[in-house]
């Protein structure tokens, strides 16, 4: 059953309470009740009342979301089944007209989400006394993509989290998996997977799992040399990795082959070396000297104000945090900026 039937019935049914509901106000209580039941429960009664009424509001409310999340059902369909013509068609010169025109249909129809994502959430905040109703219904597809630009979260959001010194770091030995099950953190990742590529699926695989420890207000673990006894998986980012083990688990998410986990004496090779200016998202900083080093993953670049927002793994204290670092400290610390995009197979006509 589509979402669109589901609020098809459910506004049947609000129909029928609010039928119900208005001739049970045609009561009089005061002429039917009389000294202590009058004083007591005549008001409990208009105060029961009152509220079925909020209800009524907020099934309205819901029904509107529903239906919203109809059309952003079928238009993530759309967008799946272009993406896949999109790379079935070969890059040649005779085939870039039809990849453009491809392109620019996808990122119409991605923006078209965006736009009710934002609609749907905002209905959804507004209602209070039907939120089991909401929690029952099967809505895990789109609870983590709360866009914000390209990114699968809204990044000055969770970076507040992360300055405001709320969130706790995991205990050692504890896990992501002590929070959530595994299908949840797998719906969670196959989800991200399910809308970006490249780049901006390396960037928002890492703040998707940040995010979703930080609401269960959590820090992942940090565990020195955690993931490197092959390509990092989703159960090592979950029980604890050291920074260049967690970078290569987000960069063997958005690489088209498999990136295998790299220490950072490794990936301070990887990619171009480039202007702090020019990174973009999912792109590294890193620094190697040979016996001590540190990468974290750009998550924003702001070149007017010379900083970065990254996402790191940083140390046994901190755990996996969400920071701002400013260009200046970076460079007196000898940090490189890589160029990721060979890496990432971009090309002129990627989606973004």
């Amino acid at each position: 059953m589509s979402y669109k039937d589901k609020a098809s019935k459910i506004s049947q049914k609000y129909t029928d309470v609010t039928t119900s509901l208005s001739c049970v106000k045609t009561i009089s209580f005061d002429d039917n009740w009389k000294g202590k039941a009058k004083e007591s429960l005549i008001p409990a009664l208009k105060k029961a009342i009152e509220e079925l009424e909020k209800v009524g509001n907020s099934i309205e409310t819901f029904v509107s979301a529903l239906q919203e999340l109809d059309k952003y059902k079928t238009k993530k369909e759309s967008i799946v089944s272009l993406k896949k013509q999109y790379n079935s068609i070969s890059s040649t010169k005779e085939n870039v007209k039809k990849k453009n025109s491809l392109a620019t249909q996808i990122n119409n129809l991605i923006s078209d989400n965006r736009t009710l994502r934002k609609s749907i959430e905002s209905k959804l905040s507004t209602i209070t006394p039907v939120t089991t109703i909401v929690e029952s219904m099967p809505m895990s597809n789109f609870i983590y993509e709360t866009g914000n630009g390209n990114f699968v979260v809204d990044v000055k959001v969770l970076l507040a989290k992360f300055q405001n010194g709320s969130l706790k770091k995991l205990a050692d030995g504890d896990s992501l998996y002590n929070y959530f099950t595994e299908e949840e953190v797998n719906q969670l990742m196959n989800s991200i997977k399910s809308e970006y590529q490249g780049r901006y699926l390396a960037v928002n695989s890492a703040l998707g799992i940040v995010d979703m420890a930080a609401s269960k207000n959590l820090k992942l673990d940090y565990d020195w040399g955690g993931g490197h006894s092959t390509i990092t998986s989703i159960g090592h980012v979950a029980t604890g990795t050291d920074c260049s083990a967690f970078v290569s688990w987000a960069i063997n998410q958005g690489a088209p082959g498999d990136f295998t986990t790299r220490t950072t004496a490794g990936l301070i090779n990887v990619g171009k070396t480039i202007n702090y200016e020019e990174a973009r998202e999912g792109d590294i900083l890193v620094y190697n000297n040979g016996e001590n080093g540190h990468v974290v993953m750009v998550v924003e670049n702001n070149p007017d104000n010379k900083t970065f927002v990254v996402v790191e793994a940083n140390g046994q204290k901190q755990g996996v945090i969400l920071k701002t670092r400013k260009y200046s400290d970076l460079r007196s610390s000898n940090y490189k900026a890589k160029d990721l995009s060979e890496l990432y197979n971009e090309s002129e006509n990627q989606i973004v």
